[in-house]
């Protein structure tokens, strides 16, 4: 189905939250061909769900996979097979701390846990589609330099507040901007605003009471953003599937701008631009009734790619 950008305003009341069913988390380590090991979980719907497919969540930022539980849940509900990984230097993944191995690192790391995703799905199903791929922040700027890359071919792509675009003069934190001129390895804190993450205090609080997170950032990792998002949206133009992108529109982490611009450069048949006035940057974890409109934008999403 091809869809056409639309206007950042959103009409629909949205509908109740689901009752979300709790469901088994399987965790193990996958290994790059470099001998790098990504800690990798796994949801699945519950038995008697429609099967949907599948999609792939990768991160942001300072964080890791098990804050994407409820979204995992979410999707699940609907039908999806979910995945996600610690990033190498995130979470609990091998590699120092906020620093990337070598400026391809994580778009290869990426690939490679997506082709495992790819064969494991098809295992069960021959006939089953490629997974999608939804990537939040940092994980938005990886997954649009894989796509425009060529390194990955999933059925769609979700990007919420991507990374793309960026210039050290347009990202928040002064720390990001100076980690450019750092030694290589040597990290310092991103110095990103933890309560401009969301409208919900407790979301930051939570943030920083997690042992698997932290704001360590090193010159490969900054010039990384810099450069390979910049590259994302001058080839956003030969995206072959279709790419829903979030964008809050008052961010206080990155400039907005960048997801628009790579947005405007994306094939028009096949692109849903949906931006929400005033919300900050982690919008699957907005105060409501924020997160409601946007849970509710990627449902419909989804449901028009059947």
């Amino acid at each position: 189905m091809t869809m056409s950008p639309v206007s950042p305003v959103l009409a629909p009341i949205p509908s109740a939250p689901p009752r979300l069913t709790p469901v088994r988390e399987e965790v193990r380590l996958a290994a790059t061909p470099d001998g790098v090991e990504l800690f990798v979980r796994d949801w699945r719907p519950e038995p008697g769900v429609a099967q949907r497919g599948a999609i792939l969540l990768v991160h942001g930022l300072g964080e890791h996979s098990g804050r994407y539980r409820t979204l995992a849940e979410f999707l699940t509900e609907l039908g999806y097979r979910v995945r996600a990984y610690d990033h190498a230097g995130f979470g609990r993944s091998d590699g120092p701390r906020g620093h990337v191995r070598r400026p391809s690192a994580l778009v290869d790391d990426l690939a490679t846990v997506f082709e495992d995703f790819d064969a494991a799905v098809r295992a069960d199903d021959r006939g089953a589609p490629p997974p999608l791929v939804l990537g939040h922040s940092l994980g938005g700027c990886v997954v649009a330099r894989a796509l425009t890359g060529g390194r990955v071919h999933p059925r769609a792509v979700v990007l919420s507040s991507p990374a793309v675009g960026q210039s050290p003069n347009g990202v928040r934190g002064v720390a990001l901007r100076a980690a450019e001129l750092l030694p290589r390895g040597l990290t310092v804190p991103n110095g990103l605003p933890k309560n401009g993450l969301s409208h919900d205090p407790a979301v930051a609080a939570a943030l920083r009471a997690d042992p698997f997170c932290h704001d360590r950032i090193s010159a490969a990792l900054a010039r990384f953003i810099f450069t390979e998002g910049e590259r994302a949206v001058l080839d956003a133009g030969r995206v072959p599937c279709p790419v829903l992108v979030l964008i809050a529109g008052a961010d206080r982490l990155i400039d907005a701008a960048g997801a628009r611009r790579f947005g405007a450069a994306l094939p028009r048949g096949s692109t849903r631009i949906a931006e929400f006035p005033g919300a900050y940057h982690e919008l699957f974890n907005e105060a409501e009734p924020t997160r409601a409109f946007v849970l509710d934008t990627l449902r419909t999403w989804l449901a028009g790619l059947e």
